[in-house]
C-alpha cells in the first residue's frame, strides 16, 4: 500500500504487478500485525479499514475532527483511533461483525496505542 500527502492511497498486488484498489482521503496507513488488513486515515474525519482478502473497505470510523492516529491491537481484532474532536474510538473486527465504542481523550492527546 502507498499513502501520501495527495490523500490518495493505492493497494498493490506485487505478484501481478497491478493496483487492486484505490482509496481517497488517505494520507497515512498501518497494516495489522497479521498482515490481513490495513487502516488508512489523515485527510478527513474518518479512518477506513481495508480487508486485503476481500479487497474492500470493511469499516469506516467517523470522527468529529481530523483523525490523528489509528492502531491495530496486537491480535489484529481491534482498531483504536484518536481525533482532533477529543475522542478515541475502538472498533472490534470479528468475522462479519463490527462493534464500536467511543471514549473521551485527555485534552491535547493525539496519539494512541494498545498495550500488549
Amino acid at each position: 500500500m502507498t499513502a501520501s500527502e495527495d490523500c490518495k492511497a493505492n493497494i498493490y498486488d506485487f505478484k501481478k504487478n497491478e493496483v487492486i484498489a484505490s482509496i481517497e482521503s488517505i494520507k497515512l496507513a498501518e497494516f495489522s500485525p497479521d498482515g490481513l488488513k490495513v487502516v488508512g486515515f489523515g485527510c478527513d474525519r474518518s479512518a477506513k479499514i481495508f480487508d486485503l482478502n476481500k479487497n474492500k473497505i470493511i469499516a469506516t470510523i467517523e470522527h468529529g475532527g481530523y483523525v490523528n492516529s489509528a492502531k491495530f491491537s496486537p491480535d489484529s481484532s481491534k482498531v483504536l483511533t484518536s481525533s482532533d474532536d477529543g475522542k478515541a474510538k475502538i472498533i472490534s473486527i470479528r468475522e462479519d461483525e463490527l462493534d464500536l465504542a467511543d471514549f473521551l481523550l485527555i485534552p491535547y492527546f493525539e496519539d494512541v496505542t494498545f498495550k500488549s
